[in-house]
């Protein structure tokens, strides 16, 4: 059989708490619609901050999907729920987008409209830093409620924890191998995308030149060459079962496995030798060299 439910005129608007009114919703000015479950989707709320009006030929189709035979003479008014969101609600969903806990931060202001229910996000993309050396960024966000519909938030924000990176004392050439007074070292913020500086400058060679004042990063380092043109280095001779053990000056550099030009001090004779190690090169022998 289906209920009669006679609704008096409402004063009252009924409030939506997500993207849909419910009927446990409609039930706070009309108790009538108790009746139903209280999960029961009606129909989607309005915008936030906007009150709509439901005709009350649209309430009596409603009713009857429902079982419902609705009399009324006026419109049902329904709102939607907001709220303004704390700083704390920003600071833990900014915590979650981050990639992890190492980038400590606080919240220097955000966005204060009221807003639908629902969860704030943030992600990568939006972040976008303003000041490097301070810390302070801006990030765009959303909040998305439970109809899978998204409203604009931000939030500016400043990273805490500090690094220190070296930069250049004076301009270095490809190849040059790095020594302490070579690099001063700097500090800025530790933020979120940046590869932390890592160590063990020293006794590196440069991939590439770095002008005076600019950031040594990791990636233009490479290890030094195993043999540098210029120095010395012990020379292993192997003929078969024979070996001999020389000193030498190295006319070219390189690395382990690579072949080199190097020159004997006494007789001023230059031969071929490969690097086996740190200004150690070897010459192996065949039958029939000399």
């Amino acid at each position: 059989m289906i209920a009669l439910i006679v609704l008096l005129s409402l004063n009252e608007c009924a409030t939506a708490r997500g993207a849909w009114l419910r009927a446990g919703e409609v039930s706070a000015v009309a108790p009538e619609f108790g009746a139903l479950p209280r999960d029961t989707k009606l129909f989607r709320a309005p915008d936030p901050g906007v009150d709509r009006r439901i005709p009350v030929a649209e309430l009596q189709a409603i009713g009857r999907r429902h079982g419902i035979a609705v009399v009324r003479d006026g419109d049902l008014c329904v709102t939607r729920a907001t709220r303004i969101f704390s700083g704390s609600d920003f600071n833990d969903a900014l915590d979650q987008a981050l990639p992890q806990d190492s980038f400590p931060f606080r919240v220097l202001e955000h966005s204060r409209g009221p807003l639908p229910e629902g969860n704030l996000l943030f992600r990568a993309p939006q972040l976008r830093v303003l000041d490097a050396t301070e810390g302070k960024a801006h990030w765009r966000g959303a909040l998305v409620d439970d109809g899978g519909r998204s409203f604009p938030v931000w939030a500016a924000l400043q990273f805490t924890a500090r690094e220190e990176y070296p930069i250049a004392r004076r301009d270095l050439r490809h190849g040059h191998v790095l020594r302490g007074d070579d690099i001063e070292w700097k500090s800025r913020a530790l933020l979120p995308g940046r590869s932390a500086p890592g160590g063990g400058w020293e006794g590196k060679a440069l991939r590439r030149g770095i002008r005076a004042g600019d950031e040594i990063p990791h990636a233009a380092l490479r290890p030094p060459p195993a043999v540098s043109a210029g120095e010395p280095v012990s020379v292993e001779v192997a003929h078969g079962a024979a070996r001999l053990v020389l000193e030498a000056s190295a006319e070219t550099g390189g690395r382990p496995g690579d072949a080199v030009i190097v020159r004997n001090p006494s007789s001023g004779k230059k031969f071929r030798a490969n690097i086996v190690g740190r200004s150690r090169v070897e010459v192996r022998l065949t039958a029939g060299q000399p």
